[in-house]
């Protein structure tokens, strides 16, 4: 059975365990509040949020989805993303053409890079072995996987809301174009920046997303990887 698209967020999320925030301590003092404090907190937190967003640039902002819009599906599913959705099947319209997002920047790590390897069986010295790539390679040490990169386009969608309000699933429709330009060495930053191309309806029911997805090496003037890649959503009223 395939994974839904936040199933398959949550392995890259375990493969970029390097990048989760600490906050166990002061969720548990949270915990301990009084109900009535945590209530009056959260819509601190709430407006403040709020009003910082609104100083943002469009690009940069990352909004959680309203908790109105991640309503029930009739199947009862959830909206796909499980952070926030960019867009609607009513309104994406309105979003072709322009840039839908950009990520944080994520760090790249030797060991992500390492489990990589073991989980595709592709133990490449530039990729695993430090010292002689730093002895071999002009980069100063090891590079990430070119796949690795491409494989967090999942993830970095995510972060974006690139997927439609009210879509059931979403399948990996595959890359009309992919080119990776410049090597992204470990240690090193990346970010994911996202323009939606088209999205039209698909023989099958569903709709079909073309996005031209950026990965940016902090820093650098060229990007790690452009791509062109496709995703097809479905929902109840398309298979109804």
């Amino acid at each position: 059975e395939a994974l839904r698209p936040f199933e398959v967020d949550q392995v890259y999320k375990s493969i970029m365990a390097g990048s989760v925030a600490a906050g166990g301590d002061a969720a548990l003092s949270i915990a301990r509040r009084a109900p009535e404090t945590k209530r009056n907190e959260t819509k601190r937190n709430e407006t403040s949020r709020i009003a910082a967003a609104a100083r943002m640039p469009l690009s940069s902002r990352r909004l959680r989805q309203p908790a109105a819009s991640r309503r029930e599906q009739p199947n009862g599913a959830r909206a796909m993303s499980e952070n926030f959705c960019a867009f609607t099947f009513d309104n994406v319209r309105d979003f072709v053409g322009k840039e839908i997002g950009v990520t944080a920047w994520h760090r790249v790590t030797q060991d992500q890079v390492d489990r990589f390897a073991d989980v595709t069986r592709d133990h490449d010295w530039m990729h695993v072995d430090p010292e002689r790539a730093r002895r071999e390679l002009p980069y100063g040490g090891t590079i990430s996987f070119g796949f690795y990169t491409l494989s967090l386009l999942t993830a970095f969608s995510h972060e974006v809301g690139l997927w439609p309000d009210g879509a059931d699933y979403g399948l990996n429709y595959g890359l009309n174009k992919v080119r990776w330009m410049a090597p992204v060495p470990v240690g090193s930053r990346i970010r994911g920046r996202f323009v939606l191309e088209a999205f039209d309806p698909h023989p099958s029911g569903g709709h079909l997303s073309t996005t031209r997805a950026t990965v940016e090496i902090e820093g650098e003037e060229k990007p790690a990887m452009v791509a062109e890649w496709l995703g097809l959503f479905m929902r109840g009223a398309d298979a109804a």
